[in-house]
């Protein structure tokens, strides 16, 4: 039997810029390679999932996050993988440390909501679509 797991995501806003930060997925991940995505995760056990993602986004692009807000959910089944996640969503436009690029993320950058990279991660591009309107209304 198949599982189903259970991620963590963020959306890392810039504000005013309305942009968000992405970064393209690595060869260490087993499955999206090459694809832009939030910084994210699995919750390890025993972890809150906002300790989940604050960890999650130090390693992956060396930003320390605070004043997370919990803003909804994905359900992604990436059927070529057979793998299965619900993702948590956090924002925060709150963050120190400086952006780098790490063995999980490369190219790590800011995109206008307007103008997001091809090629999203499942997760990432379910979010989007998922709350388009509050993310449009919300940032312009």
């Amino acid at each position: 039997m198949k599982e189903v797991n259970v991620g963590v995501g963020i959306i890392i806003l810039s504000i005013p810029e309305n942009k968000i930060l992405l970064g393209k997925r690595s060869k260490k991940h087993s499955h999206g390679v090459n694809t832009w995505c939030s910084p994210g995760g699995h919750i390890e056990f025993g972890e809150t999932p906002e300790d989940a993602i604050t960890r999650e986004t130090f390693e992956e692009v060396g930003l320390k996050v605070r004043s997370l807000r919990y803003i909804g959910f994905t359900n992604d089944v990436f059927k070529k993988e057979e793998k299965h996640y619900i993702t948590l969503w956090f924002e925060t436009n709150i963050f120190t440390g400086k952006i780098k690029d790490t063995d999980e993320l490369k190219n790590v950058a800011w995109f206008s909501i307007k103008k997001l990279p091809k090629l999203l991660f499942l997760s990432t591009e379910n979010y989007l679509k998922k709350f388009e309107k509050y993310i449009y209304y919300k940032y312009n």
